[in-house]
């Protein structure tokens, strides 16, 4: 199961918007709702999609997955159904012990959503790099500050390579930092493409 957030709201905000609603804004209507939401000890409401599978649970281990993502406005039905397929998909080789191998397996390519961001700060007057972000709006909203190495890793994903053969590639250069593995490696890619940072080459396919 993917539960998919769009947007929060406070208490507060959902009993002004249920009293502009009902009642034009009136002061009273919403503090009834206040008072009604208090003794329910709602803490936010939230508002999104749920895409739920139901099929053998064997494929997953015999355990419910349930993720919990963030929705863009370009998040829609198929961005959903690669999210939930990804997901069955990665809980299956897991399952099966065969998850590391399988993405090494994989070919990827960059995902056709992807932003780089380089953050940079002040010190002493000075403009000084500060991190690197990745983003995505598609198939769902993602950030994630990565360290600067990983940027040469990601632009290696070209040409369709595995990622096998990028890991290679990156171990020969030396771009890899000491105690970095290939268990390490394989847990990167699944979350690249997970945010939709890069994409299996078969994901279109579907």
């Amino acid at each position: 199961m993917i539960l998919a957030e769009e947007q929060e709201m406070s208490p507060a905000q959902v009993a002004r918007w249920l009293s502009d609603k009902a009642a034009g804004g009136d002061p009273e209507v919403r503090e009834r709702f206040e008072e009604r939401f208090t003794s329910a000890a709602l803490e936010r409401n939230v508002y999104g999609a749920i895409v739920v599978h139901r099929g053998d649970p064997a494929g997953s281990g015999g355990k419910p997955v349930t993720v919990r993502l963030r929705m863009s406005e370009l998040t829609d039905g198929p961005a959903l159904e690669w999210a939930l397929r990804w997901q069955r998909w990665r809980s299956a080789n897991q399952a099966a012990g065969e998850l590391e191998r399988a993405l090494l397996r994989a070919t990827l390519r960059l995902g056709a959503g992807l932003q780089v961001k380089t953050l940079h700060v002040v010190e002493d007057g000075r403009l000084v790099q500060a991190g690197t972000v990745l983003e995505s709006e598609k198939p769902l909203l993602a950030a994630t500050k990565i360290e600067p190495w990983m940027l040469s890793i990601v632009a290696e994903f070209t040409g369709g390579r595995s990622a096998g053969e990028v890991h290679e590639r990156s171990r020969q250069s030396g771009a890899l930092p000491e105690g970095f593995g290939l268990a390490d490696f394989a847990a990167m890619v699944a979350g690249m493409v997970e945010r939709g940072y890069l994409e299996l080459t078969e994901s279109r396919k579907d």
